[in-house]
């Protein structure tokens, strides 16, 4: 959890859901949302989880279900799987990120994945080929594992540039 970081606990992430729906929203995934054209009348919310820890599978996965609502889950596509992080250190505060088997599972349940990019980068500090390997290896890497379109790219740290958005494209 950096300053940065939006973190929820079960409870709130199950309040924030119930409350959603009270208020008329529709909760959809950002892909459905993309393929309906974006804007129509109804009210819709997208609900999303960057970096694809274990513990969207532990407790959201579960609350999700609950409320027969579905998400969005960027994934680091070089971290499925892995309990520690490339460079050896453990990933942030002993947390474990998605198993592939996790993920299928939850995809067949209707949860959506797309890219967080391959090693998590920093776009805006990387070269053009730095950025086009990220983008392009996890893309390929993802439509393989998940035996789908991956069209979707979330920028580590919300860091982006018209340059990066380019290249994207």
């Amino acid at each position: 959890q950096g300053e940065d970081s939006i973190v929820n606990t079960p409870s709130q992430l199950s309040s924030h859901i119930k409350l959603l729906k009270l208020l008329g929203f529709k909760v959809i995934d950002l892909q459905g949302w993309l393929d309906r054209g974006g804007l129509d009348k109804k009210r819709y919310a997208i609900l999303t989880f960057d970096d694809g820890w274990e513990d969207n599978y532990k407790y959201a996965f579960q609350i999700l279900l609950k409320h027969k609502v579905t998400a969005t889950i960027f994934l680091i596509s070089n971290y499925v799987g892995l309990g520690t992080m490339p460079n050896g250190m453990i990933a942030t505060h002993g947390r474990s990120f998605l198993t592939l088997e996790q993920i299928l599972i939850m995809q067949e349940k209707g949860i959506d994945f797309q890219s967080h990019t391959a090693n998590h980068h920093i776009l805006t500090e990387s070269t053009d080929e730095q950025i086009n390997s990220e983008m392009s290896i996890s893309k390929k890497k993802l439509q393989s594992l998940l035996n789908k379109e991956v069209n979707i790219i979330c920028y580590p740290k919300s860091k982006t540039s018209p340059k990066i958005m380019q290249i994207a494209k």
